[in-house]
């Protein structure tokens, strides 16, 4: 009945932007720390994921805009997000 779309975006050095699509139906935690240090690039974060079994897949999109790698999220993969009908809102 519910789901979760784990689809993160970056940014590399080189202003390339991308993404990254963890597909796993297994429980999942993800734990996204700061990197706290003073170095050339001081905002870093690192990402671990952890799931519990299962075979996952894992989907790398790149891009020169952050607008390019949503548009390949959605057009490659997931589909477009669709308005939800007023008749199926309930009673208003």
């Amino acid at each position: 009945m519910y789901g979760v779309h784990p689809f993160v975006m970056g940014q590399d050095p080189n202003n390339n932007w991308y993404g990254v699509f963890s597909n796993n139906a297994a429980a999942q935690d993800w734990w996204i720390t700061k990197n706290h240090t003073l170095g050339p690039y001081p905002g870093d974060v690192s990402i671990k994921q952890y799931a519990t079994g299962g075979q996952g897949d894992i989907f790398i999109f790149s891009g020169n805009s952050p607008k390019r790698v949503n548009y390949l999220y959605h057009y490659t993969l997931v589909g477009f997000p669709a308005l939800t009908p007023q008749w199926a809102l309930g009673w208003g």
